[in-house]
């Protein structure tokens, strides 16, 4: 009820998918969140999750892009840096992971 389709709200959106996300249902999880990202496209936590939400489908490559774009907003925060290294260390990036995890 929340949602207003002639009004949508990044916000609203965006937690509807990480409802879906926490059930692990990360595949039904993802059009919200870029749904949401329509709405809001330089939102940090938007970006955070709907990478988060890839890297569990088997897309690491998209989540890193995702996960560097969240990163260079200047709303972002350290966990989205951290989660950047945990993506770049899934692809065996170990050393470029370090350099990000250490960051903060």
């Amino acid at each position: 009820q929340a949602e207003d389709p002639t009004n949508p709200d990044w916000r609203v959106v965006s937690a509807r998918g990480t409802v879906l996300a926490k059930q692990g249902k990360y595949k039904e999880a993802i059009p919200y969140y870029q749904r949401a990202l329509a709405l809001s496209p330089s939102q940090p936590s938007v970006l955070n999750n709907l990478a988060l939400a890839q890297a569990m489908e088997g897309h690491a490559g998209e989540a890193e892009t995702l996960l560097r774009r969240a990163s260079s907003e200047p709303e972002s925060n350290p966990r989205v840096r951290q989660n950047l290294a945990l993506v770049l260390g899934l692809q065996g990036k170990y050393e470029e992971a370090r350099a990000v995890g250490g960051k903060d």
